[in-house]
């Protein structure tokens, strides 16, 4: 399958599907992107009709630029590694009330919202169940 035809693909699938792909590709890789200003240096967020804080996150850097229209047009692709996402952005998030908005649809109407802890607990369960891989995870 090309490129352009998974990525079309994964942009129409259901939020579920997003979301798993979005685990796996994570638990292989070893990376998950965010998006970061190149005005301010912080990381997008948004707010969602609920009035909850968003932090956007993508499976790969190609999904991230494509979100880098419109008001996100003056930002990075920037990555997390495991630890950095378990052990300082997770709690960050935690400590800010804000959830994580898990490879969204384009335009935003499925957001696909997990807080942090629960899509700590299923990455968790995927690196030890897939790789033997354990993260000692405090909050949790």
């Amino acid at each position: 399958m090309n490129l352009q035809k998974r990525t079309e693909g994964l942009l129409k699938a259901e939020p579920q599907k997003r979301i798993d792909f979005t685990i796996n590709r994570f638990c292989d890789s070893g990376e998950i992107w965010a998006l970061q200003s190149n005005k301010d240096g912080k990381f997008v967020q948004y707010i969602d009709k609920d009035g909850r804080i968003l932090f956007p996150l993508f499976p790969e850097i190609e999904f991230a630029q494509l979100y880098q229209t419109n008001e996100w047009s003056d930002t990075t692709p920037v990555t997390f590694e495991i630890g950095e996402f378990f052990y300082e952005l997770v709690p960050f998030l935690n400590e800010h009330k804000a959830h994580f908005s898990i490879f969204p649809s384009l335009d935003l109407d499925e957001l696909n919202i997990l807080t942090p802890n629960s899509f700590a607990l299923k990455l968790q369960e995927v690196l030890d169940e897939s790789y033997g891989e354990y993260y000692e995870l405090d909050y949790v």
